[in-house]
């Protein structure tokens, strides 16, 4: 099982719309590589938000299977952590290659995580080709 997060900096503009040309850049790897998404952004936290991503990963093909815990005094890579462990003890099928994409350098978080499953982008361009 592949496991790539979706950061809401990723797909959407500084004004939280969703990109149709990031989606379809997204459409692309998800099909590519037989990903499954998992939400690890801020917008885990508002449930309309959250829909809002729901309705445009449905409206291009797409779903996401769950979202990272929220660990409050922790940062990301420690909640993709717990969520690849938590996945990996309850599911038959165990996540055996994954990526994050995050304009959030999640290398300097946690390199030895991190390595080899991170493609860094930047926040003023989010996914691009």
């Amino acid at each position: 099982l592949q496991y790539t997060p979706v950061q809401d900096v990723q797909c959407a503009d500084d004004l939280y719309v969703l990109e149709e040309q990031k989606l379809k850049l997204l459409k692309q790897i998800v099909d590519e590589t037989k990903s499954k998404i998992v939400i690890s952004s801020t917008w885990k936290h508002h449930q309309s938000q959250l829909q809002k991503l729901g309705n445009a990963l449905n409206k291009h093909g797409m779903s996401f299977i769950g979202c990272t815990p929220d660990l409050n005094n922790k940062n990301r890579t420690d909640e993709i952590e717990l969520f690849l462990k938590e996945y990996n003890k309850t599911h038959t099928t165990p996540i055996s290659h994954w990526i994050a994409i995050d304009d959030m350098d999640l290398l300097k978080l946690n390199n030895s995580l991190m390595h080899n499953h991170f493609v860094h982008t930047t926040e003023q361009n989010g996914l691009t080709e």
